[in-house]
């Protein structure tokens, strides 16, 4: 005679093996591989968020000159520390007097990977003959911006600062 206790263990213990064997069978579902379509999508706006920054654009050093017919030099080099390829740079130098901007300079540049690039950019309304001097200089600021991005301030140095580092022509 079968008691319905054993017949309740029996019944669990065959729906246990069932479940168990059941599961062996079935494949785990992967996800699904992204389209080529939605990678370039993921590609396009990583590239967008580097291209508005300039966090891979580094300032090494800023050289200053002065000259009595030539106004403010400035050598300034970045090096753009990516892998490969080069970024469209906007460079902008800012000289100021106070709150009033008294002279500036800009220009576009290609930047190489892993390269150290020079660019020098002068202020002529600062000199001798000029309405401003080397001395009336009390900020000097660098902007930087790639294409499609936003000013960004790479560096800026004190009217004393300036006049420490010039190199007289």
């Amino acid at each position: 005679m079968i008691r319905r206790r054993n017949l309740l263990r029996d019944i669990g213990v065959i729906g246990g093996v069932v479940a168990i064997a059941g599961c062996g069978d079935q494949e785990v579902e992967a996800e699904p591989e992204e389209g080529p379509e939605e990678e370039q999508n993921d590609e396009q706006a990583d590239a967008d968020t580097e291209e508005s920054g300039l966090d891979q654009i580094d300032l090494q050093f800023v050289e200053f000159r002065y000259g009595f017919s030539s106004g403010l030099l400035a050598r300034v080099n970045l090096q753009y520390q990516a892998p490969d390829g080069s970024a469209r740079t906007y460079v902008r130098v800012e000289a100021y007097d106070g709150d009033t901007l008294i002279g500036d300079n800009s220009v576009w540049e290609n930047l190489g990977a892993g390269l150290t690039t020079e660019i020098e950019l002068g202020i002529d309304e600062l000199g001798s003959l000029e309405d401003y001097d080397i001395d009336d200089v009390t900020e000097f600021i660098i902007v930087g911006r790639r294409e499609g991005g936003e000013d960004t301030e790479i560096g800026s140095f004190t009217g004393d600062e300036v006049r420490d580092r010039l190199e007289e022509e």
